[in-house]
């Protein structure tokens, strides 16, 4: 049982403000966008309706290009050129001449160039 008081004393105090990401913003700051998605066999097979890759016939959105839609959609309006360099990684890509599975490969394509613009380019080349 507690009683009576008790007394604290600070040597020394700092208060600084913690600015939120509009205060950030409104300040000039820039941010871009980098999406790098995960093809590692952890995520099923493509062909099979249980993987979160599987390309339903019908054309509804699987759990990746949702996510890319919830996410991209927000955070694309925070990158003022729209510009994304989208990677892949944990599989083959014969399209970038990727035949071995690699860590880091561009969705595009192009080695030199792992760029698309907006979120209906990260959608295409992840397709």
């Amino acid at each position: 049982m507690l009683t009576g008081g008790g007394k604290i004393t600070f040597s020394n105090f700092t208060s600084m403000k913690i600015l939120s990401i509009i205060d950030l913003i409104g300040q000039g700051m820039q941010m871009s966008l980098y999406v790098a998605i995960d093809f590692t066999g952890s995520n099923g097979l493509p062909t099979s309706p249980s993987s979160l890759h599987f390309m339903n016939p019908n054309g509804s959105y699987n759990s990746y290009e949702n996510a890319i839609m919830a996410v991209g959609s927000i955070l694309q309006e925070y990158d003022s050129q729209k510009n994304f360099p989208v990677y892949g990684f944990g599989a083959t890509y014969a399209r970038a001449g990727i035949t071995s599975v690699s860590h880091c490969f561009p969705l595009s394509g192009k080695t030199d160039n792992p760029f698309v613009v907006g979120v209906p380019g990260i959608l295409g080349a992840y397709r």
